[in-house]
């Protein structure tokens, strides 16, 4: 396994644990900000019908090699107007706080949504950070790097802090621009859906993940800093900053 598959294998859990009942069809799913189309590819090879949105064209190419439905969108946009059909389910994985403006975007996932449809978000709550999980983050990430485990790569987050200290002020100036807070996301589903379901989760360890080398050594790295991040966060050490949203459309006509 790569280390990757593993952070992916923790979204696609996520999203398969709050689909809604299938039907005598194939569940039709939107992923909004389907990047590479990990994500999509493993919903269709679980035999639902994917519709795959990006803004990238390099994305939607990737995306499509993969066997996926896919299509170069710029959200938010006319959706009802432009595919005439509902999904049962719009899924947004760390895409949905670059989407603006909020409200807009969530006002189209609520028109094409069928009634008793589902809207899953998996995101971050970058200000939520505080300064002792930072530092105990860095000195995950020196260990790793003094292991030997991580690439040399200099275009990860995760080695912009390895070199710079691990200072908090940049984490502030990496998200704090055009990023949409967690708070600001849960009030607009919960104003438009039925809140179904919220939690934090582990997210730190996918900046880690991002530059272990693909190994199977290094996929058991990432299954452990995800198990340690969360056990550190259950002892009241470090502050998880990922969120996970479910809203629910309740049965009513547009």
């Amino acid at each position: 396994m790569h280390p990757a598959d593993v952070a992916l294998s923790k979204t696609f859990q996520f999203v398969m644990s709050v689909l809604p009942p299938s039907a005598a069809r194939p569940l039709r799913i939107l992923e909004v900000g389907c990047g590479t189309g990990a994500l999509a590819a493993r919903l269709a090879e679980a035999g639902y019908q994917v519709l795959a949105l990006d803004s990238s064209p390099a994305a939607v190419r990737s995306t499509r090699a993969k066997g996926v439905d896919a299509q170069v969108v710029t959200w938010p946009m006319a959706m009802k107007e432009r595919y005439n059909q509902h999904f049962d389910a719009v899924v947004f994985s760390r895409s949905l706080h670059h989407m603006q403006p909020l409200g807009q975007t969530l006002d189209q996932v609520r028109i094409v949504l069928a009634p008793g449809g589902i809207v899953a978000i998996e995101d971050f709550a970058y200000s939520e950070l505080d300064p002792e999980t930072a530092i105990w983050f860095f000195d995950v990430l020196q260990l790793l790097d003094a292991s030997g485990v991580f690439t040399k790569s200099d275009r990860e987050f995760g080695r912009h802090l390895l070199k710079c200290g691990g200072s908090f002020l940049l984490w502030q100036e990496a998200h704090d621009h055009e990023i949409t807070p967690a708070t600001e996301m849960r009030a607009g589903v919960a104003q438009r859906f039925e809140l179904a379901s919220e939690a934090a989760e582990p997210y730190l360890y996918r900046y880690a993940v991002a530059m272990l080398r693909a190994t199977k050594c290094g996929a058991a790295v990432a299954e452990r800093l995800y198990e340690l991040e969360k056990k550190m966060a259950d002892d009241g050490v470090v502050r998880l900053i990922g969120r996970r949203l479910v809203g629910r459309k309740i049965s009513i006509p547009e």
